[in-house]
Protein backbone atom coordinates (compact mmCIF):
# COMPACT_ATOMS: atom_id res chain seq x y z
CA UNK A 1 0.00 0.00 0.00
CA UNK A 2 1.24 3.31 -1.18
CA UNK A 3 0.20 7.27 0.10
CA UNK A 4 0.10 9.56 -2.28
CA UNK A 5 -0.46 13.24 -2.46
CA UNK A 6 -3.50 13.37 -4.88
CA UNK A 7 -7.16 14.80 -4.46
CA UNK A 8 -8.63 11.58 -5.17
CA UNK A 9 -11.65 13.87 -6.63
CA UNK A 10 -9.14 14.73 -9.42
CA UNK A 11 -8.93 10.85 -10.46
CA UNK A 12 -10.15 9.83 -14.13
CA UNK A 13 -9.59 6.01 -14.03
CA UNK A 14 -9.78 3.63 -11.83
CA UNK A 15 -11.88 2.36 -8.93
CA UNK A 16 -12.23 4.60 -5.47
CA UNK A 17 -13.16 3.24 -2.92
CA UNK A 18 -14.88 5.15 0.75
CA UNK A 19 -16.92 3.67 3.81
CA UNK A 20 -20.60 4.33 3.82
CA UNK A 21 -23.36 4.16 6.29
CA UNK A 22 -26.75 1.71 5.75
CA UNK A 23 -29.15 4.59 6.46
CA UNK A 24 -28.88 6.04 2.39
CA UNK A 25 -27.16 9.34 3.90
CA UNK A 26 -24.02 10.89 2.36
CA UNK A 27 -24.60 14.19 4.61
CA UNK A 28 -20.86 14.99 5.07
CA UNK A 29 -17.20 14.18 4.11
CA UNK A 30 -15.93 12.17 1.39
CA UNK A 31 -19.43 10.80 0.55
CA UNK A 32 -20.70 14.05 0.50
CA UNK A 33 -18.29 15.45 -2.29
CA UNK A 34 -18.24 12.27 -4.37
CA UNK A 35 -22.29 12.80 -4.11
CA UNK A 36 -21.35 16.27 -5.11
CA UNK A 37 -19.17 15.50 -8.09
CA UNK A 38 -21.23 12.70 -9.20
CA UNK A 39 -24.57 13.37 -10.18
CA UNK A 40 -26.86 10.41 -9.81
CA UNK A 41 -24.84 8.62 -7.38
CA UNK A 42 -26.31 10.04 -4.40
CA UNK A 43 -29.99 9.05 -5.65
CA UNK A 44 -28.85 4.83 -6.44
CA UNK A 45 -27.61 4.47 -3.18
CA UNK A 46 -30.45 5.92 -1.68
CA UNK A 47 -32.57 3.74 -3.10
CA UNK A 48 -30.41 0.79 -2.75
CA UNK A 49 -30.71 2.06 1.36
CA UNK A 50 -35.01 2.51 1.00
CA UNK A 51 -34.97 -0.88 -0.66
CA UNK A 52 -33.77 -2.47 3.28
CA UNK A 53 -35.68 -0.16 5.10
CA UNK A 54 -35.76 -1.55 8.35
CA UNK A 55 -33.53 -3.72 7.97
CA UNK A 56 -30.53 -1.74 7.03
CA UNK A 57 -27.88 -4.58 8.72
CA UNK A 58 -28.55 -6.45 5.62
CA UNK A 59 -26.04 -3.77 3.37
CA UNK A 60 -22.95 -4.48 6.36
CA UNK A 61 -20.30 -6.39 4.39
CA UNK A 62 -21.60 -5.25 0.70
CA UNK A 63 -20.22 -2.84 -1.56
CA UNK A 64 -22.08 -0.89 -4.31
CA UNK A 65 -20.36 -0.29 -7.24
CA UNK A 66 -21.26 3.22 -9.35
CA UNK A 67 -20.15 4.32 -12.68
CA UNK A 68 -19.27 7.50 -12.71
CA UNK A 69 -16.86 8.05 -16.17
CA UNK A 70 -15.81 5.29 -18.68
CA UNK A 71 -12.84 4.04 -16.71
CA UNK A 72 -13.76 5.43 -13.40
CA UNK A 73 -16.15 3.82 -10.94
CA UNK A 74 -16.87 4.28 -7.26
CA UNK A 75 -17.12 1.61 -4.70
CA UNK A 76 -19.46 2.60 -1.95
CA UNK A 77 -18.28 -0.04 1.11
CA UNK A 78 -21.01 -0.53 3.58
CA UNK A 79 -18.75 -0.53 6.69
CA UNK A 80 -21.07 1.95 8.62
CA UNK A 81 -24.34 0.82 10.02
CA UNK A 82 -25.54 3.97 11.97
CA UNK A 83 -24.63 8.04 11.82
CA UNK A 84 -23.43 9.02 15.10
CA UNK A 85 -21.02 11.30 16.24
CA UNK A 86 -21.05 10.12 19.60
CA UNK A 87 -19.77 6.27 18.81
CA UNK A 88 -17.90 4.25 16.52
CA UNK A 89 -20.16 3.33 13.39
CA UNK A 90 -17.51 2.08 11.21
CA UNK A 91 -17.81 -1.64 11.69
CA UNK A 92 -14.08 -3.39 10.89
CA UNK A 93 -15.64 -6.90 10.30
CA UNK A 94 -18.14 -5.63 7.63
CA UNK A 95 -15.52 -3.96 6.27
CA UNK A 96 -13.40 -7.08 5.86
CA UNK A 97 -16.47 -8.98 4.64
CA UNK A 98 -16.56 -6.24 2.40
CA UNK A 99 -13.39 -6.75 0.98
CA UNK A 100 -13.40 -10.23 0.98
CA UNK A 101 -16.09 -10.04 -1.41
CA UNK A 102 -14.11 -7.76 -3.71
CA UNK A 103 -11.14 -10.33 -4.13
CA UNK A 104 -13.74 -13.43 -4.53
CA UNK A 105 -14.97 -10.44 -7.76
CA UNK A 106 -11.50 -10.76 -8.83
CA UNK A 107 -10.82 -14.75 -9.36
CA UNK A 108 -13.83 -13.95 -11.79
CA UNK A 109 -12.28 -13.66 -15.74
CA UNK A 110 -14.08 -10.29 -16.47
CA UNK A 111 -14.79 -9.12 -12.80
CA UNK A 112 -15.03 -5.22 -12.93
CA UNK A 113 -12.43 -5.14 -10.55
CA UNK A 114 -9.62 -6.97 -12.55
CA UNK A 115 -6.93 -4.63 -13.74
CA UNK A 116 -7.89 -1.84 -12.43
CA UNK A 117 -6.18 0.59 -9.88
CA UNK A 118 -7.90 0.89 -6.21
CA UNK A 119 -7.38 4.27 -5.10
CA UNK A 120 -8.85 4.74 -1.16
CA UNK A 121 -9.64 7.56 0.85
CA UNK A 122 -7.13 8.90 3.72
CA UNK A 123 -8.76 7.73 6.77
CA UNK A 124 -11.73 5.91 5.20
CA UNK A 125 -13.85 5.23 8.10
CA UNK A 126 -12.29 6.98 10.76
CA UNK A 127 -13.68 10.78 10.32
CA UNK A 128 -17.11 10.96 10.47
CA UNK A 129 -17.49 6.65 11.14
CA UNK A 130 -14.80 7.08 14.62
CA UNK A 131 -12.81 4.16 13.19
CA UNK A 132 -9.18 4.05 14.09
CA UNK A 133 -6.56 4.60 11.30
CA UNK A 134 -4.15 2.19 12.15
CA UNK A 135 -6.38 -0.31 12.27
CA UNK A 136 -8.44 0.36 8.89
CA UNK A 137 -5.04 0.74 7.25
CA UNK A 138 -4.26 -2.27 7.97
CA UNK A 139 -7.08 -3.87 6.63
CA UNK A 140 -6.57 -2.12 3.72
CA UNK A 141 -3.25 -3.65 3.09
CA UNK A 142 -3.83 -7.23 4.15
CA UNK A 143 -6.34 -7.18 1.15
CA UNK A 144 -4.95 -4.78 -1.04
CA UNK A 145 -1.58 -4.43 -0.43
CA UNK A 146 -1.07 -2.75 -3.89
CA UNK A 147 -4.04 -0.43 -2.87
CA UNK A 148 -2.89 3.37 -3.30
CA UNK A 149 -4.34 5.61 -0.45
CA UNK A 150 -5.14 9.55 -1.24
CA UNK A 151 -4.19 11.70 1.16
CA UNK A 152 -4.83 15.28 -0.09
CA UNK A 153 -8.52 17.19 -1.35
CA UNK A 154 -11.82 16.11 -0.04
Amino acid sequence: MKIIEQDILALKEGIIFHQVNCQGVMGAGIARALADRYPGLEEAYAELCAKHHFRHEELLGKVFLFKVGPNLQIANVFGQGGVSRSSRQTNYESTVEAFERIIRAQQQPHSVFNDKEFYFTYKMGCGLGGGNWTIYSAIIEAHFPDAIVCRHGS
